[in-house]
């Protein structure tokens, strides 16, 4: 089962009473639990944590032993939140065009018994098309 993992980072600190938000939201999809665990660690690596070890752990650990329904971890020293969401292929595929898609090429996936390689497909594709609309 894919995952997205969904990075929403403050852009600078507002007053309490502003109602806008400012924040820069990157998205991308994986093919697995251990690489949704392993792009949040990541994210939570290239975070600047000043002295806060404890915070540190405590966000690297999360990041490391999400749960198979994914979870959110944050905020970070620095007001990013990372959220990991279990779903679907037919989830994503809702969300993007097909075109471009090789369906032949999933359909065998599915059919030959190899779902994470069909997954690959999918997130591929809803990577690429994201990227192309931001």
């Amino acid at each position: 089962m894919p995952y997205t993992i969904t990075t929403t980072t403050p852009v600078r600190p507002r007053p309490a009473n502003d109602w806008r938000t400012r924040a820069k939201v990157s998205r991308h999809a994986v093919t697995t639990l251990e690489k949704a665990q392993l792009a949040a660690w990541g994210i939570v690596q290239g975070r600047t944590w000043d002295s806060d070890v404890s915070a540190y752990q405590a966000a690297s650990d999360k990041a490391r032993t999400l749960p198979k329904d994914g979870g959110t971890i944050g905020p970070l020293p620095d007001g990013t939140v990372i959220e990991v969401v279990l779903t679907t292929d037919a989830a994503l595929l809702a969300t993007i065009s097909t075109e471009g898609i090789d369906v032949e090429a999933y359909n065998d996936a599915i059919n030959e018994g190899f779902p994470v390689e069909a997954s690959r497909i999918v997130c591929d594709a809803w990577n690429e098309q994201r990227k192309a609309t931001t």
